[in-house]
């Protein structure tokens, strides 16, 4: 977890990551910003996308397959 800058936190990991179309379906539901999830994301990054819209922000996710995800979340300072 890292606060490179005010209102932005990363949070990565060092783990198995997720294969490119597994990425793409995740970036797809998100930019979807739909009131329920299809299954597609899991509840902690659909909260976070929801925290994000909540303050005029956004949320990023980032996987490199065998070398991790990277979630980042950037609120509005104005919010």
């Amino acid at each position: 977890v890292s606060t490179p800058r005010n209102n932005v936190l990363v949070i990565a990991d060092d783990g198995p990551g997720v294969s490119p179309d597994r990425l793409l379906a995740l970036q797809s539901e998100l930019q979807a910003q739909s009131e329920s999830t299809s299954g597609a994301v899991g509840m902690g990054l659909w909260l976070a996308e929801r925290v994000a819209a909540a303050h005029r922000g956004k949320l990023s996710i980032e996987s490199t397959e065998g070398k991790g995800f990277v979630v980042t979340l950037v609120l509005n300072a104005q919010a």
